[in-house]
């Protein structure tokens, strides 16, 4: 948290801080790495008080939607949402998305919500209705691109730094495991990836190490 702090605090072209990813799923779940809610909501209110751009936690999207508290204690939602994961086939992909972003925002109409992780696996197992596939992906990137534009004005869009670069760019930057939002870092900040376990699945504001 100190290094956060200081690294806020530091530049001016720190957007919002996140203190966190998936502390509260991990600890539902008994994975490691968890955080029990007292403890991260602890956490939260200290970054708030030492730093002055905006503080979240980033999660997936039915914590948000279970734990009120939560996104009482931050400044935005950062959601993850995973349709893949979740055994949505890719004719419904990005529809299904959208949904989840509408039922956060119905549920929390003055907060800002940004999606901070979705994506498509190129490999692995199925999921239910979702094959893993490069097709795949391309199309689930392809249609989730083009999804904000048909909401309307960009001031409403899920997230304000969308890659911006067709696919067919997007795949002649990287590997097919790594991420748009990897490919975007690489060419704006010099940030490079790293390799996914489970294929990947590309992450919007997402830290490059979760990619």
């Amino acid at each position: 948290m100190a290094k956060l702090i200081e690294v806020a605090n530091a530049s001016a072209d720190i957007p919002f801080a996140v203190v966190g990813s998936e502390a509260i799923l991990r600890f539902e779940k008994g994975w490691p790495d968890g955080l029990a809610k007292a403890q991260l909501l602890a956490l939260i209110d200290r970054v708030k008080q030492q730093v002055s751009v905006p503080v979240t936690t980033a999660e997936p999207w039915h914590v948000w939607r279970d734990h009120p508290d939560l996104a009482a204690a931050v400044d935005l939602l950062f959601v993850n949402v995973h349709p893949c994961w979740e055994g949505q086939g890719v004719d419904t992909a990005v529809s299904w998305v959208g949904q989840r972003y509408a039922e956060l925002r119905q549920r929390y109409p003055t907060k800002r919500i940004v999606v901070s992780e979705t994506g498509w696996p190129t490999c692995g197992s199925a999921q239910g209705a979702a094959a893993p596939s490069i097709a795949n992906q391309e199309r689930f990137l392809t249609e989730l691109l083009a999804w904000p534009k048909g909401r309307g004005s960009s001031s409403t869009t899920p997230w304000p730094h969308m890659p911006t670069s067709p696919w067919v760019s997007l795949r002649s930057l990287l590997p097919n495991y790594c991420t748009a939002s990897t490919a975007r870092q690489r060419q704006h900040k010099g940030t490079a990836g790293k390799r996914s376990s489970n294929g990947s699945s590309p992450c919007f504001l997402s830290s490059p190490s979760t990619c």
